[in-house]
């Protein structure tokens, strides 16, 4: 096949799914921006710790038996206006945490989500958890409200125990206290 066809196809394909994006977009309700990221985009606290977590396809996990690992995860926000023009004035976040059907014992799972103006921390929550053996939980912040609503970014933190992962992280910028990705959790 020649580069010109395949160029020609590649860039149907594109306009064709720009405007079935575009007509997708215009159809649905402007409420809120939900992003679904993958925990393979979390780091390591520290150079050190990375060589003792795995990244795999269903996200990353600790791999260390002597002691618990930190996983800093980035959150993506939308912080302008809807389509409408109503500003998102909410934020909330979730997590997916897996604990491997192969582990030995129980373990814990500390995640702190932080909201940052500058190099001044402004909100913080922290959530403890315990897991069984092959546990699967879904740890949640719902409607923050942005102490800069333009401006300031969120992240979270993972401590991880041994055998234990984030796999998924899902975040929304909504106009109202009302949280579409409240209902998607199970």
């Amino acid at each position: 096949m020649s580069v010109r066809l395949c160029l020609s196809r590649y860039l149907f394909s594109s306009v064709l799914f720009t405007l079935a994006g575009m007509l997708l977009n215009a159809s649905t309700v402007h409420a809120g921006t939900v992003f679904s990221i993958p925990a393979t985009s979390c780091a390591a606290i520290n150079p050190n710790q990375a060589r003792r977590l795995e990244w795999r396809k269903e996200g990353v996990i600790s791999r260390d038996e002597s002691q618990s690992l930190w996983v800093m995860c980035p959150l993506i926000r939308e912080s302008g206006e809807n389509a409408d023009g109503d500003a998102f004035a909410y934020f909330s976040a979730a997590v997916s945490i897996f604990r491997d059907a192969s582990a030995a014992q129980d373990a814990s799972v500390r995640c702190i989500l932080r909201e940052w103006v500058e190099d001044q921390e402004t909100q913080r929550s922290d959530v403890n958890v315990s897991f069984a053996t092959g546990d699967l939980q879904t740890l949640s912040w719902f409607a923050l409200r942005p102490a800069q609503p333009g401006y300031s970014i969120y992240n979270l933190a993972c401590r991880l125990d041994h055998d234990t992962g984030v796999s998924a992280i899902h975040t929304e910028s909504h106009t109202t206290s009302s949280s579409s990705l409240r209902d998607a959790l199970p």
